[in-house]
């Protein structure tokens, strides 16, 4: 897969799924939404989810986009 064709499949989608680590170690999962700019990409989450909190503690994750 091109840089091209990853950038046409990635860009109709608004949300991504976020895989982040918890403090106890768990892997927590779901659906954020975000944008990208040039080849960044600004996912939005608050302290008040859980991701936001595991990223204070853990600056690692990583992202899916899956289509139907």
């Amino acid at each position: 897969m091109t840089h091209k064709d990853v950038v046409e499949f990635i860009e109709p989608f608004r949300m991504l799924m976020l895989a982040t680590i918890g403090a106890n170690g768990r892997a927590y999962a779901s659906t954020a939404p975000f944008v990208r700019k040039e080849d960044c990409f600004y996912v939005f989450v608050s302290t008040v989810a859980q991701h936001g909190r595991n990223l204070l503690q853990a600056e690692h994750a990583s992202i899916l986009f899956a289509a139907d």
